[in-house]
């Protein structure tokens, strides 16, 4: 079952949109600016690019995330038929649930925080997987400074010496001509991101901060049952041969 923040990816794409495209990010129940500072940069002119609502950047980031779910969950089933294991991918669950957000189950422990529309939203599981807002982070504002630093911090992914695995052995050629964020545009996020927190009480406002879409499961596979209803080529040698290569029975 895969499991995805959208908030940092959304604080990074808010970030992306302000200072490359110069998106006019606007709350559609206002018709005006997600942020006084936002309305602010759309009046002088600062902001000069396309009008996004805020409603309709919350699908937008959460189609991204879930659908680097699916991904993993497509690598899983490749994987697992390659290695001759029966595979079914299903879906169809309430996240809120299985999360842990109502008294019907335990589910997994997530922590959740109550935003005005009363509806629990899951933001994290201490120590594994942690949302980019309260209260993992102290407020908005650090939301969008730890963002940043992953980027361009010290060894953050896009300077000069990266913690972790790189995609090319000399990255810095890449990393040296990335232009950072102006400040205008961090500020610019800060207020944006503080302003959904303010009005709305969570982060995002109308999509759960953690996603858990769909699911994958694993197990062996009955030979007998498909010899006797399916036709000899249904079931490839990988499956005839799995117990041999991967449990040492012939």
């Amino acid at each position: 079952m895969p499991v995805t923040d959208l908030t940092s990816e959304y604080i990074n794409f808010v970030l992306y949109g302000l200072d490359r495209d110069r998106y006019q990010l606007i709350d559609a129940k206002t018709g005006k600016g997600a942020g006084k500072k936002i309305q602010q940069a759309i009046d002088d002119g600062y902001l000069n690019g396309l009008q996004v609502p805020m409603q309709l950047m919350d699908i937008f980031v959460y189609n991204v995330c879930v659908g680097a779910c699916y991904l993993g969950i497509q690598n899983a089933a490749l994987a697992a038929e390659a290695m001759g294991v029966g595979h079914f991918v299903w879906g169809g669950f309430t996240p809120v649930i299985t999360m842990g957000g109502t008294p019907f189950c335990k589910g997994f422990g997530f922590y959740f925080v109550q935003g005005k529309d009363g509806v629990p939203n899951p933001v994290g599981l201490k120590g594994h997987i942690e949302a980019s807002c309260p209260p993992f982070v102290e407020n908005m504002d650090a939301a969008v400074d730890k963002v940043v630093a992953c980027k361009y911090g010290p060894q953050g992914c896009l300077t000069s010496s990266p913690v972790g695995s790189t995609p090319l052995k000399n990255f810095a050629c890449v990393s040296e001509n990335v232009r950072k964020y102006d400040d205008r545009a961090v500020e610019l996020a800060k207020d944006y991101c503080n302003y959904v927190y303010d009005t709305y009480g969570r982060f995002p406002a109308t999509v759960d901060s953690i996603q858990t879409p769909v699911c994958i499961t694993l197990h062996h596979v009955d030979l007998e049952f498909y010899d006797h209803y399916y036709p000899a080529q249904a079931i490839t040698d990988a499956y005839r041969k799995h117990q041999g290569v991967w449990h040492d029975e012939i």
